[in-house]
């Protein structure tokens, strides 16, 4: 445990003395890590709730006394691993404190402060992965939840042309992307066809390209001359783009196919 900045706390919540314990373990097998010491079981409760911990070291009595400071751990801070501590004759214990959510459940005797040390160095790195993976679990989830919005944006039925054959798909480098066509209908009857690139990858450019469509469809709504559709979107995407992006948009309109 020699990342500098790892902070423990100890809770004795049988009653008995860790001092001799905590001595031996963290300050000179970690001496870059801080311990903090509860006077008693109440005072780690209020420890664990007003201050930052990467680990709690619980001393748990061989008739359980203790487990109810797990349960409260648990409750309150479910992000700190706890490693229980108790002698031989509470090992009885250690199914129970698993259950209860506890890290692990070690005899200090049996296992020695290395041991011990090393058991506390692999809850606070097996919860970081944890934490990490529920975080990439919903980062995958949003995106997953962004391609399907993005698809439906896109047109799922091309327009019949008389004389013309038109078909359009989209696939996405990542899970989404700045990538756009559209098929528009102008108000003078002609058909349109629109497709788009915003700069960069990923999300932004793709919720950028969500604006140049609801900008674009509004324009050719109430103007018919390209030129004036894409001058009029210009102008209502200037108000909110970043200096640092920008679209590439072109425009074309089906004047008469010949047969």
């Amino acid at each position: 445990m020699s990342e500098p900045g790892l902070k423990v706390l100890l809770v004795d919540a049988a009653g008995q003395s860790a001092r001799e314990l905590s001595d031996e373990i963290l300050p000179r097998q970690a001496p870059t890590a801080e311990l903090v010491r509860a006077s008693s079981a109440s005072d780690g409760i209020s420890l664990l709730s007003n201050e930052a911990f990467h680990a709690m070291l619980l001393h748990v009595a061989a008739d359980r006394t203790g487990l109810d400071v797990l349960e409260v751990a648990r409750e309150i801070t479910p992000h700190v691993p706890v490693i229980v501590l108790t002698d031989y004759a509470g090992l009885v214990v250690s199914d129970e404190a698993m259950r209860h959510g506890a890290a692990a459940c070690l005899c200090p005797e049996s296992v020695g402060p290395l041991g011990l040390l090393y058991a506390v160095r692999f809850a606070v790195e097996r919860n970081r992965r944890k934490r990490l993976e529920r975080v990439l679990d919903a980062s995958r989830l949003e995106m997953r939840i962004a391609r399907s919005i993005q698809e439906r944006l896109l047109p799922w039925v091309p327009p019949m042309i008389p004389g013309a054959s038109v078909a359009g798909a989209s696939t996405p480098a990542e899970t989404v992307s700045g990538d756009y066509y559209d098929y528009l209908t102008l108000p003078d009857g002609r058909f349109a066809l629109a497709v788009g690139d915003a700069s960069g990858h990923g999300l932004g450019p793709a919720l950028l390209m969500a604006e140049v469509r609801a900008c674009l469809r509004s324009s050719a709504m109430h103007m018919h001359d390209p030129a004036e559709i894409l001058n009029a979107t210009n102008e209502l995407l200037a108000e909110t783009m970043p200096d640092n992006r920008f679209v590439t948009l072109l425009l074309m309109c089906f004047d008469e196919v010949m047969a």
